[in-house]
């Protein structure tokens, strides 16, 4: 993983297509993940602070550990859209990739088990080809 930026915001959310509730603070990351070295993923992660209110990440422990380890959760559902993009010039640079690869867009709520509030909203771009084929840890 390649952390890109760890902040307390929420303004993006909109664009990413992701309904936040409102007066609720967030954590956003955002991340590049990759499988032998090369670029397959970037997430835009927002997590919901009232589920982690003494919550502290650096980008060095998100680096070397899944982030559901780092929160102490399960998840037992989550919530995805997908779609099927062409890439912008930013997720072109980001992957490593020609701009006429075609990348999925997912939006997600993940819920943490026995919860009924998602308290993860993430926007991924995920290389068609690693869909389904990734087991994150």
């Amino acid at each position: 993983n390649r952390i890109l930026e760890i902040a307390p915001r929420a303004r993006d959310a909109q664009a990413d297509g992701l309904s936040l509730p409102a007066q609720h603070h967030y954590l956003y990351i955002s991340r590049i993940r990759c499988l032998n070295n090369r670029p397959f993923n970037h997430e835009k992660i927002y997590l919901d602070l009232s589920f982690f209110p003494d919550l502290q990440l650096t980008p060095q422990a998100l680096e070397h550990t899944s982030l559901y380890s780092l929160l102490n959760v399960t998840s037992d559902s989550a919530i995805e859209k997908v779609e099927a993009i062409l890439p912008s010039a930013d997720l072109c640079e980001k992957l490593q990739i020609a701009a006429n690869k075609p990348l999925l867009s997912v939006a997600r709520q993940t819920f943490q088990a026995g919860k009924d509030s998602p308290f993860e909203y993430c926007r991924y771009y995920v290389l068609s080809e690693y869909f389904g084929e990734i087991h994150y840890h």
